[in-house]
């Protein structure tokens, strides 16, 4: 069974250059009616939805682009705003740390013939991972629609039609 990914990925291809792609996504962030603020830089473009609409879970979407002589390919990940990404960061760390210093203090409390009550942080830390972890999916599930936004936005900048998702991602 495979679990949903934290951070759905984004692919495709254009058929324009990269200069292009990136000047015509500058374009759409300079209308003043845009629902999406970003930045573009030579080949890379970061899409959020704009600070008034923003939520929690609100997405961003880092793209990053390569070209070769038929065209572009916009390959990235939808994921949540940096400053709630590190959050999600740090409360991983914070358990991953708890977990490997209660092992080490089960080791010395098994080496000296003590019972492993250490090991009660891995009870506590277990379904603390596996709520962070349904949290980020439930997340996702909260800022669908503005997913759907940004994408429409790329495809709208881009005059590409919306085609259907692919298995094991959003496209």
């Amino acid at each position: 069974m495979l679990l949903p990914s934290m951070r759905p990925p984004f692919i495709e291809r254009v058929p324009f250059s990269v200069s292009e792609t990136t000047d015509r996504l500058a374009a759409g962030f300079a209308v003043a009616q845009c629902p999406c603020e970003g930045t573009v830089s030579s080949a890379h473009v970061s899409v959020s939805i704009c600070t008034r609409e923003r939520r929690f879970f609100s997405p961003t979407l880092d793209l990053e682009i390569s070209g070769d002589g038929s065209g572009a390919l916009l390959s990235g990940r939808f994921g949540p705003h940096p400053d709630t990404w590190t959050l999600y960061v740090a409360a991983y760390a914070t358990l991953t740390f708890l977990c490997l210093g209660s092992g080490v203090m089960a080791i010395s409390q098994f080496t000296l013939g003590s019972p492993m009550t250490a090991l009660w942080a891995w009870a506590i830390a277990g379904p603390l991972f596996a709520g962070l972890y349904v949290s980020a999916l439930l997340g996702q599930r909260l800022a669908a629609d503005q997913m759907q936004l940004l994408e429409a936005f790329l495809m709208d900048n881009l005059n590409l039609s919306i085609s259907a998702p692919q298995a094991g991602g959003r496209r």
